[in-house]
């Protein structure tokens, strides 16, 4: 506006929320003569217009705004309720502003606000106005007040002007490490190039091992065929190895470098690639969007993504224009579901051009990877894409906290001891995924928990099976599934008759103990059927109704399991039935079926490798399943040795299994992996079938792997002595990381409820001036000559007062909050900030011989404006929320300059506490119950006198009916221990401790890095 000779400070505040949408009328309606006027109107609508600017498709620039608009849907429902109102038709290329001035505004008008307030519940602005209609205003405006075309122009674009998330997280990414393409941008994984290149480069690796046991690539027809599968697949379910053998008329377990085949059947990591983009498109909510798809050619199917994605290549995009034109057709309720789609996340290591060009080098010489790499780009045959660093962010947030606490805690290991010869990281199902992934996760988990309860109750009623065990319930689960029926023959069978059989045996040590390979039959069938695949004995049993046919047909007549989803029962009837038609046994068991296949998993390992590795020292970095743990726990005897809180062995109660876990992940070696996988399966195998257990003898294939066992078991006897003196003696830290700098607070979530008036002029308590909307109010109603700290003002209806620039006299009202819990003024009401607390600064206040401790709690409201300054030293005013809603006695103190600063807590602060009188409620029973809990850890500060703690070591995810107690629930999970502030500094022992990435007690720190201190009491 300065650069248009429009002076913004000629407008300090509007005297009315209405004033602005006054101006934007007037300016859309008639010329306004008076230049000085025109120029105040000019900037009260164009601040007016860019503070409530409105929404537009993220994949549109702001130039798409400079030509002519069409009315939204927005607009016309917003035409539809002022003709309503109004009882009149609108005029034709009415404006945003002179829409809402037909209400003749006032108080009683909602406009904008819900909920809990006294205006009407139904807001007259559509919750979402599009910047096309306010653009459409601008250019009335403009026009209207003779402007000119070009300031119309300068005024949209800047008004208008939006950086995209996802455009700004494509400038961070990579170059594409091949040579000759370092001016590219690495791709993004939704983009159909890559897709294409998972999909290729996959079935590139594809072997077929013949009856011979000789081993020879695909043939250039058949990796067409399967590149042709995946890239269509149009199935309910993803298509699984078996798919792909059956298009390559070969037995699935002839088919080689397929991915690994683990003991709990084919994960998601292990199915095979599909091109997800193009199944996410051709499933788009959007028919006219499914249509123009369907139909585009590769190079507009790129140009869309990139565009929906927000990816800007370097090279120039031909296609973004009409891909922006088709994009402008859609519906704004289209656009916005098409904003909710969920493509892949992540990047390629290479650019889209790398990736086009890669892909047609593996399907014209049918080679792999490595020799396209080599043939195209000249490298040799050792070449790998560099990793990225270890904390390098991924986009996902729960990934990133990982990545970065794990890089953290790296880099001090090797400042500490140089380069570890070994790395093992145990990867959990929910370990890289997001929140809401791992609460599925745990109700899919809860679902099949509940489900097996309710089978061992049917057992005990039905059978009178008490204390049934896990196989007793599978052996019911799988008879209630085949109603009674035998699978091979079709004869009945009862819970005491039948007995559990695998449909296909595994070459060496145990077999295959997956839900698909495990099914109920009768003890004929299963002592002639003997140790051989069902098909095989199939073809040459005499017996009534045993045949392939027949098996698989029966599986249309089972009956799903309680607690099992349609899905999972699909799966489960394709893959039985797929194993009834095989003649070949599993392969024997491969030890790297305990290594973690998951994608970030490895991501991370590799991440890892390459760091120490860049050192030009080696470094072996595996990844195990977090199943293996638990077997290798109790083949070491941890579960019988350590003793923790909650009884022997591994206790979820006490959080410090995680680092038993860790412990015992460390020692793993691949020998061992593959030993302790064996005894698993062996286990659980002779458990199903009701065979002698002889699986605790085993102890490897070879004389090697036995000795490696043994010496690993001496190992692990000597690691569980340390870890048993290390719980004994504390010395296993729990800590969380520590937020010390500003976060997006709630408020911006939050809904705005309603603020009260009062007159300048009437009686003001202390309370009530603490409630005051603004902090310039505050200070002008505290300088006043007849204010008096404690009891605030009195009545006087000449009462004048100056805040930010404008006069109030005693009749006139000012916002005042209807509420004593901390508030900001926001546009449409106040929101609370009670939650949105950086830090509490702690302080000592003494008046004769007695002293007390208080906190100030510091809202990050207060901190906004010391960003780049040390946030736990900043001298906050008297007017600041920080101040205003501290306790009454801590105020006057720092008024008077009586208090004594202490120190600052951060909520996940822990706390050491050394009782010195024994307490009361909730915490004195819990107390009774844990006695020695000494470590605390901060998780709010409820009020400006209480802070919540909750015990460091105890997990609420072990609680069990022997100790959960009412107040031991709500102790651990529940509110906490709500602590007096005073109490529990004055009367206790309390020492704030701070730990680096090691979990060691930091004492003292160079820079700015918070260190431990006692509290003197």
């Amino acid at each position: 506006m300065r650069d248009l000779g429009w002076d913004p400070d000629v407008v300090a505040k509007c005297s009315s929320q209405y004033e602005e949408w006054e101006a934007r009328a007037r300016l859309s309606t008639q010329l306004v003569s008076d230049e000085a006027e025109r120029r105040k109107m000019l900037v009260m609508a164009m601040r007016h217009i860019a503070r409530h600017r409105g929404w537009r498709s993220p994949w549109q620039r702001s130039e798409s705004l400079l030509g002519v608009q069409e009315e939204s849907e927005s607009f016309e429902l917003l035409r539809q309720i002022v003709e309503e109102r109004v009882g009149k038709k609108v005029a034709a290329g009415a404006t945003v502003g002179q829409l809402v001035w037909l209400l003749e505004l006032s108080e009683r008008v909602n406009l904008r606000r819900t909920g809990n307030t006294k205006k009407p519940k139904s807001p007259t602005l559509p919750l979402r106005m599009m910047q096309s209609d306010h653009a459409h205003e601008v250019q009335v405006i403009a026009e209207r007040q003779g402007l000119g075309e070009d300031v119309a122009r300068r005024l949209i674009l800047t008004i208008f002007d939006m950086k995209s998330p996802r455009k700004a997280a494509t400038k961070r990414a990579g170059d594409d490490p091949l040579p000759g393409q370092k001016d590219k941008r690495r791709a993004q994984r939704a983009h159909p190039d890559f897709q294409r290149f998972r999909i290729i480069s996959t079935v590139m690796n594809l072997r077929i091992v013949d009856e011979n046991g000789e081993i020879s690539p695909i043939g250039e027809q058949q990796v067409l065929d399967v590149v042709d599968l995946l890239s269509t697949w149009k199935g309910k379910d993803r298509p699984t190895w078996s798919d792909v053998a059956k298009r390559l008329n070969v037995p699935r377990q002839r088919l080689h470098g397929a991915g690994v085949l683990t003991d709990v059947g084919e994960l998601v990591s292990g199915l095979p690639p599909i091109d997800t983009t193009e199944a996410l498109m051709r499933s788009c909510p959007i028919k006219k969007v499914r249509t123009w798809w369907k139909n585009a050619t590769h190079e507009y199917k790129c140009s869309f993504i990139n565009a929906l994605t927000g990816n800007e290549e370097e090279e120039e995009d031909s296609y973004a224009d009409v891909i922006e034109q088709f994009l402008a057709t859609l519906s704004d309720e289209e656009l916005a579901k098409l904003d909710n789609l969920k493509f892949p996340a992540g990047r390629a290591a290479y650019s889209a051009d790398s990736l086009r060009r890669l892909n047609e080098y593996m399907l014209e010489n049918v080679c792999d990877l490595s020799e396209a790499r080599m043939g195209e780009f000249g490298v040799d045959k050792t070449w790998r894409p560099p990793a990225d660093p270890i904390h390098t962010p991924t986009g996902n947030p729960a990934v990133d906290r990982v990545l970065k606490a794990v890089n953290r805690w790296l880099l001090m290991v090797e400042y500490r001891w140089g380069t570890p010869e070994s790395v093992n990281i145990e990867h959990v199902r929910s370990g890289f995924t997001s929140e809401r992934l791992s609460r599925e996760y745990q109700r899919d988990t809860n679902r099949h928990a509940e489900a097996n309860e309710k089978a061992k109750k049917l057992l005990e009623e039905a059978e009178g099976k008490q204390n049934a065990r896990l196989f007793d319930v599978r052996r019911y689960q799988a008879l209630q599934r085949q109603n009674g029926t035998c699978l091979y023959c079709d004869s009945a069978i009862t819970f005491t008759s039948c007995q559990m059989d695998h449909i296909i045996p595994r070459k060496g040590v145990g077999s295959s103990n997956v839900r698909a390979n495990l099914v109920a039959v009768c003890t004929e069938c299963n002592k002639e059927k003997s140790n051989i695949p069902f098909a095989k004995w199939a073809a040459e049993s005499a017996r009534s109704g045993v045949s392939v046919e027949e098996a698989v047909g029966r599986l249309e007549f089972w009956t799903a399991d309680p607690g099992m989803s349609q899905k999972e029962f699909r799966d489960l009837k394709r893959d039985i039935a797929a194993r009834l038609t095989r003649t070949d046994n599993d392969p024997e068991f491969d030890g790297r079926s305990m290594e973690s296949v998951a994608w970030m998993a490895r991501e991370l390992a590799h991440r890892i490798e390459a760091h120490f590795h860049a050192d030009g020292e080696g470094c072996q970095v595996r990844v195990y399943r977090g199943a293996l743990t638990a077997e290798a726990r109790k083949a070491g005897g941890f579960e019988k040795q350590v003793r923790m809180i909650g009884g022997t062995g591994k206790t979820r109660l006490d959080r410090r299994h995680h680092a038993i876990d860790a412990a015992v992940i460390a020692l793993m070696r691949p020998s061992v992996a593959h030993t302790l996988g064996s005894r698993r399966e062996l286990r659980v195998s002779q458990r199903n079938t009701n065979q002698p257990e002889t699986w605790r003898e085993y102890e490897g294939r070879t004389i090697a792997d036995k000795a490696i066992f043994q010496k690993w078991r001496q190992h692990m006897r000597i690691l569980a002595d340390l870890c048993q003196t290390a719980i004994d003696q504390d010395e296993i830290p729990v800590h969380r990381n520590l937020r010390l700098g500003l976060s997006r607070g709630e408020a911006h979530d939050a809904q705005p409820t309603a603020v009260n008036n009062k007159c300048i002029g009437e009686s003001w308590t202390m309370d009530e001036i603490d409630r005051v909307s603004s902090p310039a109010a505050w200070c002008a109603l505290t300088r006043e000559p007849d204010f008096e700290w404690k009891k605030g003002l009195p009545a006087n209806d000449s009462r004048n007062i100056l805040v930010n620039g404008r006069e109030y006299s005693g009749s006139d009202l000012i916002p005042i909050f209807n509420s004593s819990k901390a508030q900001i003024h926001v546009r449409g009401g106040a929101v609370g900030v009670g939650d949105a607390i950086h830090h509490v600064r702690l302080y000592r206040v003494t008046k004769g011989k007695k002293s007390s401790v208080f906190m100030l709690r510091v809202f990050a409201h207060d901190l906004l404006r010391f960003r780049d300054k040390d946030l736990f030293a900043v001298e906050l005013p008297p007017q600041s929320l920080s101040h205003r809603y501290a306790a009454p006695k801590l105020r006057d103190a720092l008024w008077e300059g009586n208090a004594e600063y202490m120190g600052w807590l951060v909520k996940s602060d822990e706390l050491k506490i050394d009782l010195k009188e024994k307490l009361g409620g909730d915490i004195g029973a819990y107390f009774d119950v844990f006695p020695e809990t000494k470590s605390w850890s901060i998780t709010g500060f409820e009020s400006n006198s209480i802070i919540n703690l909750k015990p460091t070591l105890i997990s609420q995810e072990g609680l069990n009916d022997d100790i959960s107690t009412k107040s031991v629930v709500t102790v651990v999970a529940g509110k906490g221990w709500r602590a007096t502030v005073n109490t529990l500094f004055s009367k206790h022992a309390v020492t704030v401790i701070r730990r680096n990435a090691l979990g060691e007690e930091r004492w003292r720190a160079s820079g700015r890095l918070p260190i431990s201190w006692e509290v003197n009491s």
